[in-house]
């Protein structure tokens, strides 16, 4: 796998934003890196940024495994696998001796670890090591340290990093450690238009990992019609093992197509006016590095191109959110409601190393044992019904991502519509043998922060065979079904199982609600399962009245209500109002 990294500066402008993003997609690179970018822009959370927004960091590859995120003060440090990559920006308008002072700062942090680094941005310094013609105070304070850390500069000095009419000068950097140079290869400055007096500089890193996608992977597309066909032959032909049918069935009838990464407002006109932009700029530079009379007319048909090229991507942009707006009014749900939802989840989750992903796991997933009586396979025990089967397929929600099988949900209900009773034959053989396969008790556990890294507190999902939670889900309805004490409701999705209890008075309301515990916990034991009392919580829900706190008993353990709990991610308080749910949204957005 090689990673390829694409340093500029944007200058603040909005459009120079816009086109670097639409550049590094073209050129299909993995890491933008840029300095002093729009403020404004800035604010989408997919963008790393250091405490002043001076520098930015975009993975535009998901791929690309972060596994530690550093935002300081004018500098990013960030590791990725045993490299790290240290992006900043010096403005020019600072002392020598505060530039110096910044230059410690980051040095000072990259000696102190032990990985390959690599340290690249605009750090406003002279040295013939880049390229510049002679060496000012900060080129000089910028070699010493690079030398004293065995650091080294990859740029070759051919090409400018900063072109200004006929000035030029080699003020953008790429420096990386010495054993990390040798995987580093095709650096160079492009000859794309930026809209900025700075160009865009690229190189590759070679790196351990899977391979680079191309584009970006759509939903896939499934032909329920040729799926039905596959599995009424496989079946016609006598073969039973139903989870391989299921499964070729559906990967063989399915499509996935790759869609364009291009921006929203990209189109063939910005496409033809940025090449007429770049023929323009080389015009301007020939006839400025010949001195010859016409390099007023041609530096002037530069200036309006790129003029009009910041025309007309504003246009487009403009022409875009019109549409969205228009959308939105018919659908409140549609684009404009995925933008800014996405627009809130930030930017590539971090990247565990695999002993903190054991020992998140250890913790989320304690090792208990439990010696449970093993039955041994009887034709007496109640099997599922029709209905019961029918009942829960129909609740189950589509349009989630496949199970580790790679099977959607989908599938399962459109086996049901060609062999009613295929899966729900073999979940019957399973209860009468007492039996849960192994293989679909195996998920890939993917871990979600809660709040900042730095807590190191996860929110699990496991992503199982598509088969597993249908039986699962058909066996827990039994629980719903339990006969509770009258003013006892049950309320389940997934594994949270609520329970509402409704009294006259708080005796009644403490047996019934020490009652239908007492069954749960019953069920749970007969079903090889076992209730968690240390994680069950309660709320007496008593308006604005006052009234006497009473405790519930669960498997030998006290519950005291609290003054609210969260049920589904809507926190319920004791006045059975909504106050201290919006209180809680509002404090994490």
């Amino acid at each position: 796998m090689k990673i390829k990294i694409m340093q500029t500066n944007l200058g603040r402008m909005r459009a120079a934003h816009d086109l670097a993003y639409a550049t590094a997609v073209k050129r299909e690179v993995d890491i933008l890196v840029v300095g002093e970018p729009n403020k404004k822009l800035m604010e989408n959370s997919q963008w790393i940024k250091d405490e002043r927004m001076d520098v930015g960091i975009m993975l535009l590859n998901k791929k690309i495994r972060v596994t530690e995120v550093s935002c300081e003060e004018g500098y990013i440090r960030i590791d990725i696998k045993k490299c790290q990559l240290y992006c900043c920006y010096i403005s020019p308008n600072i002392g020598i001796d505060e530039f110096k002072a910044r230059v410690d700062i980051i040095m000072r942090d990259a000696g102190g670890r032990i990985d390959e680094k690599i340290i690249l941005g605009d750090i406003n310094a002279k040295s013939p090591m880049w390229g510049s013609p002679r060496e000012d105070q900060r080129g000089e304070y910028w070699s010493e340290w690079i030398a004293t850390l065995n650091i080294g500069v990859l740029n070759d000095g051919k090409k400018p990093t900063f072109v200004r009419g006929q000035s030029k000068s080699y003020i953008d950097v790429t420096c990386a450690s010495s054993k990390i140079q040798r995987v580093i290869q095709n650096w160079m400055v492009l000859d794309d238009e930026t809209l900025t007096d700075h160009q865009y500089i690229t190189f590759e890193m070679s790196a351990a990992g899977p391979k680079k996608p191309i584009g970006i992977k759509s939903k896939p597309h499934y032909d329920w019609a040729a799926f039905k066909e596959i599995v009424k032959l496989r079946v016609e032909s006598g073969r039973e093992d139903l989870e391989a049918i299921i499964k070729e069935a559906c990967h063989a009838s399915t499509t996935r197509n790759e869609r364009s990464r291009q921006p929203f407002w990209w189109n063939e006109e910005i496409k033809i006016k940025r090449d007429e932009c770049q023929r323009l700029r080389r015009q301007a530079t020939r006839t400025a590095r010949r001195n010859q009379r016409n390099d007023n007319e041609h530096h002037g048909n530069y200036k309006r191109g790129k003029k009009e090229l910041q025309a007309l991507i504003n246009k487009s942009k403009n022409k875009h959110w019109e549409d969205l707006c228009q959308e939105l009014d018919a659908d409140i749900w549609g684009k404009g409601y995925k933008i800014v939802t996405k627009k809130l989840v930030g930017y590539a989750p971090f990247e565990l190393t695999t002993e903190q992903k054991i020992r998140a796991a250890g913790k989320l997933f304690p090792k208990k044992t439990k010696n449970w009586k093993k039955e041994a396979p009887t034709d007496e025990v109640a099997t599922f019904t029709e209905e019961e089967y029918r009942a829960v397929l129909q609740k189950m929600k589509t349009g989630r991502a496949p199970g580790l099988d790679g099977v959607p949900m989908e599938a399962i209900k459109k086996l049901e519509e060609i062999e009613p009773t295929m899966l729900l034959n073999l979940m019957n053989n399973l209860l009468k043998q007492q039996k849960f396969p192994k293989e679909w008790k195996h998920a890939k556990l993917v871990l979600i922060p809660k709040g900042k890294m730095a807590d190191k507190n996860f929110r699990p999902i496991c992503l199982l065979n598509s088969c597993s939670p249908t039986l699962w889900n058909v066996l827990y309805n039994d629980l719903l079904e339990e006969v509770m004490p009258k003013g006892v409701h049950t309320i389940a999705y997934a594994d949270d199982l609520a329970l509402v209890v409704t009294a006259k008075d708080k005796s009644q309301l403490k047996w019934k609600a020490d009652e239908a515990l007492i069954q749960v916990n019953r069920w749970m034991e007969e079903n090889e399962l076992e209730l968690a009392p240390h994680k069950t919580e309660a709320v007496i829900l008593r308006g604005r009245k006052e009234r006497e706190i009473i405790s519930f008993r669960c498997n030998g353990l006290d519950i005291q209500p609290k003054d609210s709990i969260e049920y589904l991610g809507i926190t319920m308080g004791q006045s059975c109002q909504f106050g201290d749910h919006i209180k809680k949204i509002r404090h994490k957005s």
